[in-house]
């Protein structure tokens, strides 16, 4: 049974087409899920919504459902739909009915902007620390040959002297660039969607949606509800945004890097370990790394293209 059950049976080629792979890609979420419900689970108890034996029976519910997940004993399935059908058809079947317990004061729409923007915050500090690692190698990359001259280009012509630190510098300069801006996608992401409901809040119940925010570390709740459903879309936009600058900036240093490795050139000597061979040809070493790193620019570049179309459809 799914959170929006009917009561017939769904055709499986109208549940392959609408669910698509939502399910495969929900597996990334399922340890923010439960951090969310554990969250409001805990809210609701609280708020004396929710005995303590019921509460427990979640929370320890959850948190073996989350270890299970991480170690692999189970995945979300397309039957599930979503991670939240299949964490709460686990959960029930593991504790009864109290499992459906935990819908109470909540809907599918809050569930998912949660769980959504505890993975992005976790996502673009993550990206954006990486980001800051690379900036700081080349740094240091610089440094080491600080007084190493090196050509210059402009339209694949030798122009301007440059130099090592030069040319390390100003790819570390934009990569801190890119680590800011994935940062200030926060402003959109940090903020607690929960207690919204489908939009509308929860009038009648004392759903508390401070404590839903300090418990899960959102910097603020957004108010009004009727904003939250608003919003959907704006803090993945401003990240996909972020992303497509910072591939295009390593993009571009795995070009100039591919480039620099060749005989002709032969500024650069990359690591045994990190490039590959020729079956034809074994004195060869391939940059392969690199050059998808150089083409998988184009992947983000086409996803923010594909983020604002659908965006435009939904305004329509």
């Amino acid at each position: 049974m799914t959170l929006w059950d009917k009561g017939t049976p769904l055709d499986p080629a109208v549940l392959a087409y609408t669910a698509g792979e939502d399910h495969a890609l929900d597996n990334r979420l399922v340890p923010h899920d439960v951090r969310a419900s554990i969250a409001h689970a805990e809210m609701l108890a609280a708020q004396g919504l929710l005995e303590q034996a019921a509460l427990e029976a979640i929370v320890r519910g959850l948190r073996a459902l989350a270890d299970e997940h991480g170690r692999g004993v189970w995945r979300v399935e397309l039957a599930d739909e979503d991670v939240h059908g299949a964490l709460e058809r686990r959960l029930t079947a593991r504790i009864g009915p109290d499992g459906g317990r935990l819908q109470l004061g909540r809907s599918r729409n809050d569930q998912v902007l949660a769980a959504l923007r505890l993975y992005l915050k976790d996502a673009v500090a993550a990206l954006a620390e990486r980001a800051r690692e690379v900036a700081a190698a080349l740094h240091i990359l610089g440094e080491a040959h600080a007084d190493l001259p090196l050509p210059g280009y402009t339209h694949g012509q030798r122009a301007m002297p440059s130099s090592v630190p030069l040319w390390a510098g100003g790819f570390a300069t934009e990569l801190e660039d890119d680590a800011q801006g994935l940062g200030a996608c926060l402003r959109r992401i940090d903020r607690n969607p929960l207690g919204s409901a489908a939009g509308y809040g929860t009038p009648g119940l004392p759903v508390d949606r401070e404590h839903t925010r300090v418990a899960l570390g959102f910097a603020r709740t957004q108010e009004p509800v009727t904003a939250v459903q608003l919003s959907r879309g704006k803090a993945e936009s401003q990240v996909i945004f972020e992303v497509a600058l910072l591939s295009s900036d390593l993009g571009r240093l795995a070009a100039d890097l591919v480039l620099f490795s060749t005989s002709e050139f032969g500024f650069v000597e990359l690591p045994e370990e990190m490039t590959t061979g020729s079956s034809f040809m074994p004195q060869k070493k391939n940059p392969d790394l690199f050059e998808l790193a150089r083409g998988r620019s184009a992947s983000a570049l086409a996803a923010l293209v594909e983020e604002k179309n659908e965006r435009l459809k939904s305004t329509r």
